[in-house]
């Protein structure tokens, strides 16, 4: 399954991860693909965001939510690559980080008030997970 991301064209069959969220720079839309084993294979900045997104909508994600992906907000993530979810002690955000000892996904504790509401429910859902039926997606604006 080939992608343009504007500037090139990719393969994008392995990605196993999707994760969409703002540059800390300059607060510009950023869209990474991780393969399973946390390699990046795409990523895109504002100048081609949507062209990528656009490609990951049609042709990746229908793929991942018959996977065992964990869908949380603007990322769909596979839970092959999550090591640790937990809530920092010094920002109070709750951070998912990946096997290769990488962030991968950031919930700020100014936007989501019940976050550990959320890491309940992030393991209540993880625990429970047997591979046979798709993970229920996770409304994290359930948690402002």
């Amino acid at each position: 399954m080939f992608l343009s991301s504007g500037s090139s064209i990719i393969n994008a069959s392995s990605i196993t991860t999707i994760i969409k969220s703002l540059s800390a720079a300059d607060n510009s839309p950023v869209i990474v693909g991780l393969t399973r084993e946390g390699k990046m294979l795409a990523m895109s900045n504002s100048d081609n965001f949507k062209v990528l997104d656009e490609a990951f909508s049609k042709k990746v994600i229908p793929k991942l939510s018959k996977a065992s992906t964990l869908s949380v907000g603007d990322a769909y993530i596979d839970t092959h690559l999550i090591k640790e979810i937990f809530i920092s002690p010094k920002t109070g955000d709750l951070l998912i980080i990946s096997s290769t000892e990488n962030l991968l996904y950031r919930i700020w504790s100014e936007d989501y008030s019940k976050l550990d509401a959320l890491k309940d429910r992030l393991c209540e859902v993880l625990v429970a997970y047997d591979g046979k039926k798709p993970l229920p997606k996770i409304n994290i604006d359930d948690y402002k």
